[in-house]
């Protein structure tokens, strides 16, 4: 993009726009900091300098009080309550595991899971939310949120490679824990 704010397709022009995105977790190999980092990227053409990318935890300064705040959630987060107070903020939801699919497996995890749900609903219902996948949505306007706009998770074209084995191959991306099912996928993908 050019100084002139042309995008270089079509002729069109757009002026930049400040997001603040902050996400839970600084652990990069996170999904829902990958997540974060792909829209960031996306948006990247479009955002101001003034714009920034920051961990929760790691803010110790106040939040920022112009552009849209990003908030990514998907698990208990204590940062989570301060964007409650900002009239930008606009939380993006990567869904909670609910707890009873973690018990046998991690009771700590399973704490946290209804630590998130708790949360989830002590939030005011009238926060805008983007969810990650329509069942995400769906979650949302269980629990009674009004505005839930879904929007797909992004996949950058470098991540398609061609194919290069002879027969099918499976992939499996997600966190390998029980209620993942990984041993019936399996047990599908070999029938």
């Amino acid at each position: 993009m050019d100084q002139a704010g042309s995008s270089g397709v079509s002729g069109a022009t757009h002026s930049a726009i400040t997001v603040h995105t902050i996400v839970p977790v600084a652990d990069r190999c996170n999904a829902i900091h990958m997540h974060a980092e792909l829209w960031h990227r996306a948006l990247a053409p479009y955002l101001s300098p003034a714009s920034s990318f920051s961990v929760a935890g790691q803010r110790a300064a106040p939040l920022p009080s112009t552009g849209a705040l990003l908030c990514h959630y998907g698990s208990y987060d204590p940062g989570a309550w301060r964007a409650w107070f900002s009239s930008h903020s606009v939380y993006v939801f990567h869904n909670v595991t609910p707890p009873g699919c973690l018990w046998r497996w991690s009771p700590l995890v399973a704490l946290r899971a209804v630590a998130a749900r708790l949360q989830l609903y002590l939030l005011p219902r009238d926060l805008p939310w983007i969810a990650v996948s329509e069942f995400s949505a769906g979650e949302l306007r269980k629990i009674g949120f009004k505005t839930v706009l879904t929007v797909p998770l992004i996949i950058e074209e470098g991540a398609r490679a061609e194919r290069k084995a002879e027969r099918p191959t499976l992939v499996f991306v997600g966190r390998i824990s029980p209620n993942k099912n990984v041993l019936g996928l399996l047990r599908a993908f070999e029938y």
